[in-house]
């Protein structure tokens, strides 16, 4: 099949990322009118003991809706940008190699399906107080792997090549 210049325009470029904001935002808005969330208190009881023999309790807040449906909207709404990236990855396999990304947005899309089947499992599994420290911790953990894989090469790319000019 033979390749074809096609013409993006910049305005349906800004226009695409500006829906998906939008409707992101639109989501966020609908869940915080609907589903407040309310401040949970976790009291965990320590090995350890006082001075005076009383044991030690730790106290813990988190927010929280009411409904874990919230969760599994947000679930489907990764899975659905991950499918996205994948026709994306596909579609620009056989572009020019200075600018083709898709072995990189392949790897991230591995990673963040990882990460994205965590959640899940943390969601369906964890009782309420282990749900947000998890949750925090898997999203960190995404957030750290995602910039690792995308500028880590770039970067090993650009001192790479310092080294050959100098």
């Amino acid at each position: 099949r033979k390749m074809q210049r096609i013409v993006i325009h910049r305005k349906s470029l800004f226009t695409a990322v500006m829906l998906v904001c939008g409707l992101v935002a639109l989501f966020m808005t609908v869940w915080i009118a609907l589903d407040h969330p309310h401040k949970q208190t976790v009291y965990d009881l320590t090995d350890e003991k006082t001075e005076h023999g009383e044991w030690i309790v730790t106290v813990h807040y988190y927010c929280k809706s009411e409904y874990n449906v919230w969760y599994y909207v947000t679930f489907f709404w990764n899975v659905l940008l991950l499918i996205i990236a994948c026709v994306m990855a596909f579609q620009m396999r056989h572009i020019h190699k200075n600018f083709n990304e898709s072995q990189i947005l392949a790897i991230l899309i591995y990673s963040h399906s990882l990460f994205v089947l965590l959640r899940l499992v943390i969601i369906v599994l964890s009782n309420s107080s282990v749900l947000a420290r998890a949750l925090s911790l898997v999203f960190s953990l995404d957030a750290i792997a995602t910039v690792v894989i995308y500028f880590v090469p770039k970067l090993l790319a650009i001192a790479n090549a310092n080294e050959r000019i100098s």
